[in-house]
């Protein structure tokens, strides 16, 4: 995942100025049901830090679906394993193929279920033996 050379740097905008749970009632105002992640990607590499660390919380702590694009927020893709505080999805809809860190069976109470979706890459850039993961059955 980080062999793409992603590179993640500060968000723009202003920082928040209200408590992330007051922002997050404002937000979804009781009419939503749920969330979706697509706060940060396969170029982390570090725990989340505030705000973010603090809205991650907050979305764990509300008890509604999520669903997470790509990875959820704050996961290892090469791993699977958590860098800090992460997003609890309850689907993931990820691009192309499964990551590699999604082959950790640890991986399943971060990602909830996970649904490849076809983006129209082509097929010969997800052979398995592109891959330096060997799966069993």
């Amino acid at each position: 995942c980080r062999q793409a050379l992603i590179q993640v740097g500060p968000a723009q905008g202003p920082e928040p100025t209200l408590g992330m749970e007051k922002r997050l009632a404002e937000i979804h105002g009781g009419r939503g049901t749920g969330f979706v992640d697509a706060l940060f990607g396969t170029g982390l590499t570090r725990g989340l830090l505030s705000p973010y660390a603090e809205l991650v919380d907050v979305m764990n702590a509300a008890g509604n679906p999520v669903l997470a694009v790509d990875l959820p927020s704050g996961l290892d893709c090469d791993t699977g394993e958590p860098l800090g505080p992460t997003v609890r999805a309850t689907h993931t809809a990820t691009f192309v193929a499964h990551k590699k860190g999604f082959l950790n069976p640890n991986s399943r109470a971060w990602t909830g279920d996970v649904h490849v979706v076809d983006i129209g890459a082509a097929r010969l850039a997800t052979r398995p033996q592109d891959f330096d993961v060997i799966v069993t059955t």
